[in-house]
């Protein structure tokens, strides 16, 4: 385009040119960085595709007013240039993050479309509104037959898919069973994608006996899609719950827990850590890809079992540690301890260790409160049912409702585990930083003194993996960091307490959230404290002499005598002296 001449203007072009040139003009701009196009020449490019617009408008103002059912040929005359005329605006237009992918929209929202087109709504309007092109919009439009038909048929009008399936009977029958599974809560299989093949192919040799039917992947795709299901990874044991059971127990606990302080309601519960475990993605150069292996961290074994006790306002917080070994070498020479802990054999709850812990949890509950607890527990097999404590009343949830009822199953574990994670790579991050700086000397000490170490003795300061000491230090600070206001809401989620005690948490919730339960840190002026430490501290007075002889009024003054600031000057000025320190110092000596 360098050094192009101005386009011509003949008498009349047609639709094609105009629209050639329209469009060269709104690509100039970002054409003259790429070819180099002088200023001159997009200047006259800009200057004619505003005379070709003002011609495109001129004929279709000219063909409205006479009513012709088509536009006359347009012509380009050489009117003068008019105002540059910028390229029309994408900012109402989706952009390709937003917009949705092919095939993302619902039945429901297409008969929406549909609605609005017929309502001659523009398709500009409706493209950024539900985030898709134009050229979507026509297709829906175009195919609006198919979408009323699919919608007369039954398909939910949350189906992306309305292809009409060749074996009905099969389509139909595959989803009322999947229905029936579902009433049972998934209690007895996850619904897999091969369990749906190999239940259609049985479907299809009944119904259509004689004819070829493949359950394919495609298939099971096309058939989730129109009945709006969709696959996710199972976790947890939550889907082998019998609520309907459950209920009617928790309807029993709930009653013994009406009208109690949210404060004295306690849920204890067992979890268990692999300290050691590192993960398992990592990010590599692309070269590295290929040869990328992980290490034997990945797989590590070691695990502790952490008790984890909240009462519902998450005022009380206790947390210990089940190892397996009586004394962990790398306890020798701590003798404090971050948490708890206690041995057993296999690393978990017993009778034994659960009479311990639970005189000790009756000794930390007296010093939190005089207040009788009542402590919620599930009914694993090393709690002990016949235990009784003088400060609590111990009760039990259902069987098998653990992770519906249980509050720190809602959220206080997993937070955590979750913070550990953090907590723990920081320190080993911190340590591997820590020796890629040192210098060869204490690199040279550092490996004299892992010589010396015994084994298990070692832990994240020394670059290793976490010992069971370093977990519990980790433990403390990641429990320590779970607010009360998480822990409230895990007990909402929960749904363990009766309405009365549910209303007063959520109260409580509203009040810490609003900043209402924390007392508010009296306002500290910082000015005045200095003057009175000043006017109280043993020092040189106004006169200048030391401050180590009697009390008198030229030795003391106070903060708030009117002269106070020019004895403060004239106190920092001789407290620099030499002579004044030395003197002070004297004096001071002599009455030791």
């Amino acid at each position: 385009m360098e050094g192009a001449s101005p386009a011509p203007t003949p008498q009349s072009q047609p639709l094609s040119f105009i629209a050639s040139l329209l469009t060269a003009a709104a690509l100039a701009p970002n054409a003259s960085a790429v070819v180099g196009a002088s200023s001159e020449a997009i200047e006259a490019l800009k200057s004619a595709a505003a005379t070709a617009l003002g011609v495109v408008h001129n004929t279709v103002r000219d063909a409205a007013a006479t009513g012709a059912t088509t536009p006359p040929p347009l012509a380009v005359t050489a009117t003068p240039a008019a105002p540059v005329v910028a390229a029309p605006s994408t900012s109402t237009l989706p952009s390709s993050k937003e917009r949705k992918i092919r095939g993302s929209l619902l039945l429901g929202e297409k008969l929406l479309i549909i609605t609005q087109c017929a309502d001659k709504v523009p398709r500009e309007a409706l493209a950024a509104r539900y985030g898709v092109t134009k050229r979507a919009i026509y297709g829906v439009w175009q195919g609006r037959v198919n979408s009323w038909a699919a919608a007369a048929r039954g398909v939910p009008l949350g189906a992306r898919c309305i292809q009409v399936c060749r074996f009905p009977l099969v389509d139909q029958l595959l989803f009322e069973w999947f229905m029936r599974i579902r009433s049972m809560g998934r209690k007895k299989m996850p619904i897999s994608r091969h369990a749906l093949q190999v239940k259609a192919s049985e479907l299809a040799r009944r119904h259509y006996p004689g004819k070829h039917f493949a359950a394919s992947n495609g298939f099971v795709d096309r058939w989730v899609k129109r009945h709006a299901i969709r696959s996710v990874h199972l976790h947890g044991s939550g889907g082998g719950i019998d609520l309907v059971e459950g209920e009617k127990r928790m309807a029993v606990l709930r009653e013994k827990m009406v009208g109690m302080d949210p404060e004295s309601i306690l849920n204890m519960d067992e979890a268990a850590l692999f300290y050691q475990l590192a993960p398992s993605n990592s990010y590599v150069l692309e070269c590295d890809a290929k040869e990328a292996r992980g290490t034997e961290l990945q797989r590590a074994k070691a695990r502790i079992t952490l008790i984890i006790t909240v009462n519902a306002t998450g005022t009380f917080k206790s947390i210990a540690v089940i190892g397996k070994a009586a004394q962990p070498v790398c306890f020798r020479g701590n003798s404090d301890l971050p948490v708890r802990y206690y041995s057993q054999r296999k690393g978990w709850m017993d009778s034994t260790v659960y009479a311990k812990w639970l005189k000790d949890l009756s000794d930390d509950w007296a010093t939190f409160t005089n207040k009788r607890g009542f402590l919620v527990t599930d009914n694993a097999s090393g709690h002990d049912a016949s235990a009784k404590n003088a400060r609590f009343d111990i009760d039990w949830l259902p069987p098998n409702t653990t992770a519906r009822f249980q509050p720190c199953d809602q959220g206080v574990i997993n937070a955590t585990k979750t913070t550990y994670r953090r907590e723990m790579m920081l320190g080993m991050l911190t340590t591997f930083d820590k020796h890629f700086d040192e210098t060869s000397d204490e690199r040279a000490a550092r490996k004299a003194r892992e010589t010396r170490a015994k084994p298990g003795a070692l832990g994240v300061a020394d670059g290793r993996s976490p010992h069971v000491l370093d977990a519990m230090q980790f433990v403390k600070a990641a429990f320590d960091a779970v607010t009360p206001a998480s822990i409230m809401r895990c007990w909402l989620r929960a749904s363990c307490t009766p309405v009365d005690v549910h209303d007063k948490i959520r109260a409580h919730l509203e009040a810490v959230a609003a900043g209402v339960s924390e007392p508010a840190a009296p306002r500290v002026d910082d000015a005045r404290e200095i003057v009175t430490m000043l006017g109280q501290a043993r020092s040189l007075g106004p006169d200048g002499s030391a401050a180590g002889k009697a009390p008198s009024a030229n030795h003391f003054v106070s903060g708030t005598h009117p002269h106070a600031l020019d004895v403060i000057v004239q106190w920092l000025d001789e407290e620099t002296s030499q002579d004044s320190i030395f003197s002070a110092v004297g004096e001071e000596t002599e009455t030791w």
